[in-house]
């Protein structure tokens, strides 16, 4: 059974077959051409997309549907060119060129013609012999002789021009004067006037109009295929034919080939503007998309989507076709397509209306780029040219480590993020790469859907390097995690715990470590929530601290978060301001006594409420909380700043490393400072004691309160005192509390950040500060060092000798080489603001001090990316140090944290909402890169040609 597509074409081709054999058709003809194996008749007619003036005849518009814009200028004269047919002359016929371009354009011409209809027709065109003939000047050759059907006008114009051919001597039967020429005479003078419309082919002796055989309609005319020369009436013949009609239409048709622009030429400039303006209507669109892509907002909205309704500006037609009516306003293009969708859409409306169709309607060749197919399908293209150029580069820098975590989002699906570390032309890259929903969480089920998209990106896990995960045991698991399925493709991969998760875990261990640690981040969590869970009790926390602070910005009392980086310290901050602020400044601690002061003792709330607030009171002014809070306070003011660190873009390694180390060292140095923690806490209680004096119910205690000295029964017959009972209050709190946070943080460091201790120690050789040492011979590469750094070099496939040579050379000449450095590019790492970090945290409360940022002329020469840039800059990696600038390579691949991932879901939470829940996993994924890597979104061309290349119908309207 035919299909209805099927149905209209084959009605089409009837309708065409009987506008181009109606007898009325003075001005363009179909020609039919007889296929030599079965006599079937070929008709096709294909691409004709230009334009006809509003002045041309009504026939040629129904035969063949060609349209002049309505500004032309081009008066169409009567001719009867033919219309092209997609038949061509058999090439044994075709022997020679009819000039020096003509088999050029008759070349290109055929290869336009459809490939399902070349098999039909023979199109060998012997171009040697042509040329050959064209060099011996052989004019009397048959190829000069065949008629050029079904060629382009250019062509045919061509064809004449080539002639006429008039050969004279002895071996002509006739008058040369006569029939090559005619006389015009009158009373004043004669005149000789050559017919150049007329060729004489001496080798079978006939004449032939190359005007007719080039533009004539009649093809049964005798002077197309040749009229034989008799002496006797060639005279006549020749008259008679120069003043028929059939040859005049023939030179008409000539005339406007030749003298304004060709139709063919014409129709390809008119369907070249048309694509120009579809193209540019296309470029405001995904302009539009991207805009909203990297805004993280939605496309569409709840109704109001048809094209007939753009008229309407008081209906809510969602983000997109609202931008799309805003940018028209301004922009004649948009708003011209605008106008004639909207009328177009309305009237196929009415037309589907009347005739009461029910069921989808569709749309036809009616093309608006405006639906949501055409802007899902054009995210979908901008996701894939994006993951390919990413993969590109993965590809072209050989060696990479990944980036892998989950989470699950609102609609309640597990999502596996996948981020890629490489470096390309000496920078670190780090990259977004997949968004992948998951099935089964074991190790082998997510390493086979790794491994199936690496896959499909052409990246090989041979080439990986190292992989970082959080520390779940489908991933980090050893023996059947993702971690060990990985090792099976790679080896030699270095498998590296989040050392930002580690250090998160360490502060959750130090903070729940004893009884002390328990009951203040319990008070924190449980007063931020009394407060904020009625808006009269926030109401009066803003305006209790709004007449302490006047206009500074107010701030909340901030929740804790279970898996919130920095949380806890954010919410003694929001209480206790930082460690190093004056107790003068510390007023918030003020307002939160005075809020649940006013709750628990004024009778603004029931019963149950005031109780509640009096018991938080109570807690709060107790100095054992107050220390507590301090002591974490000085914890935080270390552990945050390495914490933030460790979430910077493309961190290295080696620095990493670094700040592990000195973090250490302060916690080794906060255990000797607690004499100084009790004073500053003891200062702060008795100057907010002084500050209370007028809340009647509030008393801030200003010590520890001695406990009551046990006793312990005596047995019968015991006479000394086993057990020494401390009854010191700072002494017991010191051993209880203060010791038992500062080893259990000493102790987590050394677990947790060690594993990996001899990559670190290998690492410390290329560390630009060492550099200074290794020139003075102080780190030297005997002993133990010896085996870590071969060792090391080994895993790389390097030489160790060629290494260590290459290392000393170039520290010794590295601080002269980094000077030529100064002032071209300012160092990354050294920027301590995290501007990139979680991105639905609440604003900070306060900074230890301001984030420092380096001169933008400047250059530290102190960390590894810095060498790396410049061993790259100054293309020391193919000459003298290629070993060392490889080694740089890997370090600075190896990936020490997997935050990438951690941006990647915050961007999940904003793209996929409650009320997005049901988008789709393959327009998520797209969404996601464009939000995340907006820099290597692709050329708005670029984007256009892959979307009219998806469609055979849209190849048609968008490529030239």
């Amino acid at each position: 059974m035919m299909t209805g597509h099927q149905k209209r074409q084959k009605k089409r081709q009837a309708e065409l077959i009987y506008a181009a054999n109606h007898p009325k058709q003075s001005k363009l003809s179909f020609v039919s051409v007889q296929n030599h194996n079965n006599g079937n008749t070929k008709h096709e007619i294909e691409n004709i997309n230009t334009e006809v003036s509003k002045n041309a005849s009504t026939e040629i518009i129904k035969s063949v549907e060609l349209r002049l814009s309505n500004n032309s200028n081009i008066n169409i004269v009567q001719e009867n060119v033919e219309a092209t047919t997609l038949s061509v002359i058999p090439s044994k016929e075709m022997n020679s060129n009819y000039d020096d371009g003509s088999i050029d354009i008759i070349q290109e011409h055929i290869n336009k013609i459809p490939d399902n209809l070349k098999n039909d027709f023979d199109f060998n065109i012997n171009t040697t012999d042509n040329v050959a003939n064209v060099e011996n000047d052989n004019t009397s050759s048959t190829g000069y002789f065949i008629p050029p059907i079904n060629m382009p006008t250019n062509v045919k114009v061509s064809f004449v021009n080539s002639h006429p051919i008039q050969p004279t001597g002895p071996e002509i039967c006739f008058d040369v004067s006569k029939v090559y020429y005619r006389y015009l005479e009158n009373k004043h003078n004669k005149e000789v006037v050559q017919r150049k419309w007329l060729s004489y082919n001496v080798i079978n002796n006939k004449m032939y109009c190359s005007i007719c055989m080039a533009f004539s309609t009649n093809r049964s005319l005798n002077w197309i295929t040749g009229i034989l020369v008799n002496v006797k009436h060639i005279y006549k013949s020749v008259e008679v034919h120069e003043i028929s009609n059939s040859h005049k239409l023939a030179v008409n048709a000539f005339i406007t080939g030749s003298s304004l622009k060709s139709l063919d030429l014409y129709f390809n400039d008119q369907r070249k503007k048309d694509i120009e303006t579809r193209r540019q209507i296309l470029e405001r669109i995904i302009s539009i998309i991207l805009v909203l892509a990297k805004q993280d907002l939605s496309f569409r909205g709840h109704r109001n989507e048809n094209c007939y309704s753009m008229q309407n500006d008081f209906s809510q037609k969602g983000n997109f076709l609202e931008i799309v009516k805003l940018v028209a306003k301004f922009d004649p293009v948009l708003k011209n397509h605008i106008d004639e969708i909207s009328k177009k859409s309305l009237k196929m409306k009415f037309s589907t209306d009347s005739k009461n169709i029910k069921g989808p309607r569709g749309r036809g060749s009616f093309n608006t780029y405006l639906s949501k197919n055409t802007f899902n399908k054009i995210i979908i293209i901008i996701g894939n040219l994006m993951k390919k150029k990413i993969a590109q580069e993965v590809i072209e820098a050989k060696i990479f480590s990944l980036e892998i975590d989950s989470t699950q989002d609102v609609a309640v699906m597990d999502q596996l993020s996948l981020c890629i570390r490489y470096v390309l032309k000496g920078e670190v890259q780090e990259r977004f790469l997949k968004m992948m929903e998951v099935k089964s969480s074991t190790g082998i089920e997510q390493y086979l859907l790794v491994k199936e998209n690496l896959d499909s990106l052409s990246i090989d896990l041979k080439n990986l390097v190292s992989e970082s995960f959080d520390g779940a045991s489908n991933m980090s698991g050893q023996y059947s995690g993702l971690q060990a399925q990985l090792k099976k493709d790679s080896p030699s991969s270095i498998f590296t715990h989040c050392h930002a998760h580690v250090l998160n875990l360490i502060i959750g261990d130090a903070t729940n470590c004893c009884i002390s640690s328990q009951n203040l981040f319990v008070h924190c969590q449980k007063t931020a929530v009394f407060i904020s869970r009625s808006y009269k009790r926030s109401n009066l926390w803003k305006t209790i601290l709004q007449k302490k602070n006047g206009h500074e910005k107010l701030i909340k009392l901030k929740k804790i978060g279970e898996t919130r980086w920095n949380s806890k310290d954010g919410a003694l901050k929001a209480i206790f301001h930082s460690v190093y602020e004056e107790n003068d400044k510390r007023e918030r601690y003020i307002c939160l006594l005075e809020v649940l002061h006013s709750i628990g003792y004024d009778n603004i709330a029931d019963g149950e409420t005031a109780a509640e607030a009096r018991n938080l009171l109570d807690k709060w002014t107790q100095f054992d909380t107050i220390l507590t809070s301090f002591l974490y306070l000085h914890v935080f003011s270390k552990a945050t700043p390495v914490s933030k660190y460790l979430q910077t873009k493309c961190l290295d390694y080696l620095a990493a490393w670094n700040q592990i180390v000195t973090f250490q060292k302060e916690i080794k140095i906060i255990s000797n400072d607690f004499d100084i923690i009790y004073e500053q806490a003891k200062k702060f209680s008795q100057f907010m004691e002084q500050r209370t004096k007028i809340l009647p119910n509030v008393f801030i205690e200003t010590k520890l309160p001695e406990q009551r000295k046990r006793k312990i029964k005596k047995m019968s017959g015991e006479l000394l005192d086993d057990e020494v009972v401390v009854n010191d209050p700072i002494k017991l709190y010191r051993v209880q509390v203060f010791r038992i946070i500062i080893d259990k943080l000493s102790m987590a460091i050394e677990d947790r950040f060690f594993k990996n201790k001899n990559i670190f120690q290998a690492l410390s050789f290329f560390d630009p500060n060492r550099f200074i040492d290794i020139k003075n011979k102080i780190l030297t590469f005997d002993g133990e060092n010896e085996i870590i750094f071969k060792n090391f070099c080994n895993t790389n496939g390097l030489q160790p000798n060629i290494v260590q040579e290459e290392l000393i050379n170039f520290s010794s000449s590295y601080e002269s080489i980094a000077k030529s450095l100064e002032g071209e590019y300012a160092c990354e790492s050294e920027l301590s603001d995290v501007s990139d970090e979680n991105i639905d945290k609440q604003p900070n409360v306060e900074s230890e001090s301001p984030p420092k940022r380096l001169n933008t002329n400047s250059i530290c020469k102190k960390c590894i990316p810095c060498v790396m840039k410049l061993l790259y800059k100054y293309n020391f990696h193919t000459s003298a140090f290629t070993n060392l600038y490889l080694v740089y390579k890997y370090i600075l691949t190896l990936s020490c944290t997997q935050v990438h991932c951690e941006r990647s879901f915050s961007k999940l939470k904003i793209i996929k909402t409650r009320l997005r829940s049901s988008l789709s996993q393959e327009l998520l994924e797209p969404l996601l890169l464009i939000s995340i890597e907006s820099d290597k979104i692709p050329d708005i061309q670029e984007i256009i040609t892959c979307y009219a290349n998806s469609s055979l119908e849209l190849q048609k309207l968008l490529l030239y």
